[in-house]
């Protein structure tokens, strides 16, 4: 059985649209696919909900180590990265999906050892045309980081709409 993967910051019981993209592509994945075991990684907490039960699907919350306002969206996907990066190597996974490049302090702090088996997933305008055109700092400090560190590690990407590939290709990879 392939073990696969995903990273997704937000999750169940989340109804947004990331969430709700991955849930479904994981439900397809399950549906088509009886040879695949999918682990969900996520810091996002389930609160009073009860977790998702299905065959073949494990989910895995991620606690956050640091809670000082300033500092800990910086720190914590650190220290995500390394556990996921952890995680992906000890128990064999085939390949790691992330859901967004909104990530990008997580993706670049994954172990260098499996950007090849690792694929982000392009899927909003937060991750292409903000993050390219806004002009407040953190999207600037995004746009540095994915072009000069990220555009050299990324091996593999995926999209929805050949719109976001292209843009990507365009404004990330050059």
């Amino acid at each position: 059985m392939k073990k696969v993967l995903f990273y997704c910051h937000v999750f169940y019981p989340e109804n947004s649209g990331y969430s709700n993209a991955f849930q479904n592509l994981i439900n397809a994945i399950l549906d088509y696919s009886s040879d695949i075991h999918i682990t969900v990684v996520t810091p996002y907490q389930l609160g009073e909900n009860k977790e998702l039960k299905r065959d073949r699907l494990e989910i895995l919350r991620l606690k956050p180590k640091i809670n000082i306002r300033k500092i800990r969206y910086f720190l914590n996907d650190y220290f995500f990265a390394k556990e996921v990066s952890k995680k992906f190597k000890l128990e064999n996974y085939s390949l790691l999906l992330i859901e967004t490049f909104d990530q990008f302090l997580f993706i670049n702090s994954l172990d260098s050892d499996i950007y090849n088996k690792t694929i982000i997933r392009v899927h909003s305008t937060n991750e292409t045309e903000y993050t390219i055109f806004d002009k407040s700092l953190d999207y600037r400090i995004r746009k540095f980081i994915i072009r000069n560190c990220l555009a050299k590690k990324v091996l593999n990407i995926a999209s929805t709409n050949r719109f976001h590939l292209d843009f990507v290709k365009k404004y990330y990879f050059r």
